[in-house]
């Protein structure tokens, strides 16, 4: 869910999955979702995926992301 309070599951499928397979109760994280460019962020290559339901597998291949967690809120 989105700091504005909307579901972004099928935006970032992958991210999805890694957190549906956690082997944990409910919890609330905090993060901030990226996408490199070598070894640096570029928010212009992530404004690539903002918005887009459902990514084709050619852009899930192009612009790779990582959900970085820095904050666990609450654990169940």
């Amino acid at each position: 869910m989105t700091r504005n309070q909307k579901q972004d599951t099928s935006t970032y499928p992958e991210i999805t999955r890694a957190l549906a397979a956690q082997q944990a109760g409910d919890f609330i994280i905090d993060g901030e979702i990226v996408a490199f460019d070598g070894g640096q962020t570029r928010f212009a290559l992530l404004q690539q995926r903002l918005g887009v339901r459902h990514p084709g597998p050619d852009l899930l291949e192009q612009v790779l992301v990582c959900y970085y967690i820095f904050d666990l809120l609450w654990a169940g």
